[in-house]
């Protein structure tokens, strides 16, 4: 099980991330091909360059150094946003005023369903909605995966909150989002009913631009609360990198797209 749903990952991010340094490859395949294949004899010189470009993209993009230093500027983002729209001691005074007149929501968005339950990811950022919300009595927690799949697990979803200590009567939970616009899409008008006029999202830290944008263009009044930190660069290959490249790589093809579909 754990191996199949590690192979999909690793898929999923293939996709994304080392098919960016396929292409390049390949650019760099036809211009050599242009350049060398009216001489007969230098055809064999093209085909080793072509093989030596493709080579080396994959090879370098199995290097943790690439996808930390992609990831760097959406850090940048994410800590600036959460100092100055962020969670901290000072602000849970006021919080907690908002959270008892049932004012203050607390958006988790998912990270991945497996067959039977929530991915790693998802209860980490779970984990960190569940404290919040007993820090903040009187607030709700909103969870949103954002693949679609949630409602197969929603009964897991619910024990484990129970089981964690989260009061199922102040839980919504959100299954149909696809993407990070349908998450907000979706939420707000449950959040209006709720009668909640501020959110906390909680999500991954690279995840947090991205999020905070839809959010605001959809005048939600947010704060953020990062999850995870980046791993420590490592300088030889690991295919690890490869899953971590396709994620990094992932948002900023999801802010590009977005920003021209309107969404932020």
């Amino acid at each position: 099980m754990y191996s199949n749903t590690l192979l999909k990952a690793w898929i999923r991010s293939f996709l994304v991330g080392p098919m960016v340094f396929l292409v390049f490859g390949l650019i760099v395949f036809g211009i050599a091909w242009l350049f060398y294949s009216k001489r007969i004899k230098r055809a064999s010189k093209a085909r080793r360059i072509a093989l030596i470009s493709v080579a080396g993209s994959f090879f370098l993009c199995s290097f943790s150094l690439v996808p930390f230093i992609l990831e760097l500027p959406l850090m940048k983002i994410t800590n600036y946003l959460h100092e100055k729209h962020g969670v901290t001691p000072t602000d849970i005074p006021w919080l907690n005023r908002k959270a008892k007149n049932g004012n203050l929501g607390i958006v988790v968005l998912g990270g991945g369903v497996n067959s039977n339950m929530l991915s790693n990811q998802s209860i980490g950022r779970l984990n960190v909605g569940i404290d919040l919300m007993q820090k903040l009595e009187g607030s709700q927690l909103f969870f949103s995966d954002g693949t679609g799949k949630a409602s197969i697990v929603t009964e897991w979803t619910n024990h484990y909150i129970e089981n964690n200590g989260g009061k199922l009567q102040n839980v919504i939970l959100e299954t149909e989002a696809l993407t990070t616009n349908e998450n907000f899409v979706n939420l707000k008008p449950l959040l209006k009913e709720a009668d909640i006029d501020e959110i906390i999202i909680v999500t991954s830290a690279r995840h947090i631009p991205r999020a905070y944008m839809v959010a605001r263009k959809k005048d939600l009044n947010a704060r953020v609360f990062p999850v995870g930190d980046s791993p420590v660069p490592r300088f030889y290959p690991d295919w690890h990198s490869y899953i971590w490249l396709g994620a990094v790589l992932n948002e900023y093809v999801g802010i590009v797209g977005y920003k021209l579909m309107g969404w932020l």
